[in-house]
């Protein structure tokens, strides 16, 4: 039973909180403490827990300590000094900071905790441990919890986790919304590192998913378009097989106008335009959305134009001298690392074709799903399939390609029948 380990080491509790990383950590005491998590919150409703969890702290005064905080007041032992002490980080980090790696290590001899906060975001946020995905998962499930319990007490408001916006950093006025998804999005650039586990990816998506929900009107705390570039962002270095699986996790989570406003702005980022177009929007001279909301699903006839844009590549003015050096009769060793160079930047492109192709193609799909071609909203010509086989490139013969390719058959086959 749990007690009777507590009574020969550190408390359940204390021990997920002070150890959860430790590499030495008996794993039936971990898994006794999350069993006695998973208990208490289903025991107590996520509000009544939330004054004892680790959360931002706002603005305090120089002598206010947190109430999740003052449990302790002069830790003696080890124990007590290393829970107080990785306690302390989630002033400032929130519960972000029980999952990064190294967090129950002591700072070293002539370096204090303040040294260590005051260090970059970029050092602070190490990277989370493997040993700390049991807790994440808890932790997911109590926000999930209390944004339903939130949602029924407020029905005509956002659905999110106030719990949850807790555990973002707030702006320096007390009224604007947040605008920094660095900790959050922390755990997901986690789940995405080779080899992927799926029970990761999946704790990830819901993260991802209660990020998203706090920046849905018709009152959001978090500011849209900052979430909207924070996750283009996450998006672009990502490989394709990455980028397909974390779409495919996250979007039976997410409302459906929201996976295609994001597929939508993935094809504008990746050919180019993104940023001259919402200029545009921005001042009333187009309208590609069925509203003006951040994540407003695309309309049938800027879907259509989506698919004729072409994957914007840095490189192909550099293509001539590749050729001119294939032809010159003496190839210095310069002219060879230039080729190896010119080889690696066109596969990366054709890796830039495929994720794009596949792209679209989900934005097709889904849009036909929402916008069946019997209602007649489908206006397209035989110009304009050919537009979207010419921007596919190369990636027109990849698996994705070929299945674009009938999908805009479908649709212009259909066009035809009328």
């Amino acid at each position: 039973m749990v007690t009777s380990i507590a009574t020969t080491q550190p408390s359940t509790w204390q021990g997920i909180i002070s150890n959860p990383l430790d590499e030495g950590k008996d794993l039936k005491l971990q898994q006794q403490s999350l069993a006695l998590l998973y208990r208490l919150s289903s025991l107590h409703p996520p509000s009544s827990l939330s004054s004892t969890l680790p959360a931002i702290a706002g603005p305090l005064k120089d002598t206010e300590i947190p109430r999740w905080l003052t449990w302790i007041t002069h830790p003696k032992g080890r124990t007590e000094r290393e829970t107080h002490a990785l306690m302390s980080a989630c002033v400032e980090d929130g519960a972000w900071a029980l999952f990064q790696t190294g967090a129950t290590s002591f700072t070293g001899k002539g370096k204090s905790r303040a040294a260590v906060r005051d260090e970059s975001a970029i050092d602070r946020l190490s990277g989370v441990d493997e040993e700390a995905w049991g807790l994440i998962e808890w932790f997911v499930s109590l926000w999930e919890k209390d944004e339903e319990c939130y949602h029924e007490d407020h029905p005509d408001t956002s659905t999110y986790s106030p719990m949850f916006v807790c555990q973002i950093p707030r702006p320096f006025g007390a009224r604007l919304q947040a605008d920094n998804s660095s900790l959050p999005l922390m755990v997901v650039r986690a789940a995405l590192r080779e080899p992927i586990q799926r029970r990761r990816l999946l704790v990830a998506a819901r993260v991802l998913k209660l990020l998203i929900h706090t920046a849905l009107p018709p009152s959001p705390p978090f500011h849209p378009p900052s979430l909207l570039l924070s996750l283009l962002h996450l998006f672009r270095p990502l490989p394709l097989s990455s980028f397909q699986t974390l779409i495919s996790a996250l979007q039976p989570l997410i409302p459906t106008h929201v996976s295609l406003h994001l597929l939508a702005q993935t094809i504008e980022d990746l050919s180019g335009v993104r940023a001259g177009r919402a200029e545009q929007r921005r001042f009333g001279t187009r309208k590609d959305y069925e509203s003006t909301s951040t994540f407003a699903s695309p309309t049938v006839m800027y879907t259509c134009e989506l698919l004729t844009l072409p994957c914007s590549h840095s490189s192909r003015t550099s293509k001539t001298t590749k050729e001119e050096r294939r032809n010159d009769s003496v190839r210095t060793k310069d002219d060879r690392k230039g080729e190896d160079k010119m080889r690696k930047v066109e596969s990366e492109e054709e890796k830039k074709d495929e994720k794009m192709v596949w792209v679209k193609m989900r934005l097709l799909a889904y849009m036909l799903a929402r916008h069946p071609l019997k209602q007649g909203e489908w206006e397209i010509t035989q110009e304009w399939e050919k537009d979207v086989k010419k921007s596919l490139g190369n990636a027109e013969r990849t698996k994705a390609g070929e299945s674009l390719l009938k999908l805009v058959g479908v649709v212009r086959g259909s066009k035809k029948d009328q």
